[in-house]
């Protein structure tokens, strides 16, 4: 639900969604709407295009998609584009908004940090603003990982040497 909040405080996001991808999403929505006892079609998507405009429970039905072409890869891609949107209107965000996003996010956040550390760290976040976004994907790209079915669940087998020894230098040489 912080997601789900965070997207809508922040004014929802813009994403590409093909034909197939509107009944994945809907059936994210329809259970999103079981677990508020809302009508089950409540905020259905309906469209499709190059951009289209997602509120927070549309944005979850479209980051919880695996069931694409990429599988579990294109769900991360997904994940990474909401993300960056969600980060850049941060960026542009006034203390206001930001406030009240972090306001929408507190209720379903646990965490050992008191009211006045999160309220501060909300008016810190000015501060952060030019910082640098840097991505790294496990398994990296250039290591070897293989798929296959493991106790009855479909894994990635990765080489965590390589791709920690990766993730390391991608943290502290550059």
């Amino acid at each position: 639900y912080a997601f789900m909040d965070s997207v809508d405080a922040l004014g929802g996001v813009d994403v590409p969604v093909h034909d197939n991808q509107n009944k994945v999403i809907n059936t994210y929505v329809a259970e999103i709407n079981r677990q508020l006892n809302l009508p089950s079609d409540d905020g259905f998507l309906r469209e499709t295009g190059d951009s289209v405009h997602l509120t927070g429970k549309q944005a979850m039905g479209f980051v919880r998609n695996r069931y694409l072409e990429n599988g579990d890869y294109a769900r991360a891609d997904h994940q990474r584009m909401v993300l960056e949107q969600l980060i850049a209107k941060a960026r542009e965000a006034d203390y206001k908004a930001l406030i009240n996003t972090a306001d929408a996010v507190a209720s379903n956040l646990y965490t050992d940090l008191s009211s006045q550390e999160i309220l501060q760290l909300a008016m810190d976040a000015g501060k952060y603003k030019n910082y640098e976004l840097v991505q790294f994907r496990v398994p990296d790209e250039s290591t070897e990982s293989v798929g296959g079915v493991y106790k009855g669940h479909w894994v990635l087998r990765i080489d965590m040497e390589a791709n920690r020894e990766l993730l390391a230098k991608a943290i502290y040489e550059e």
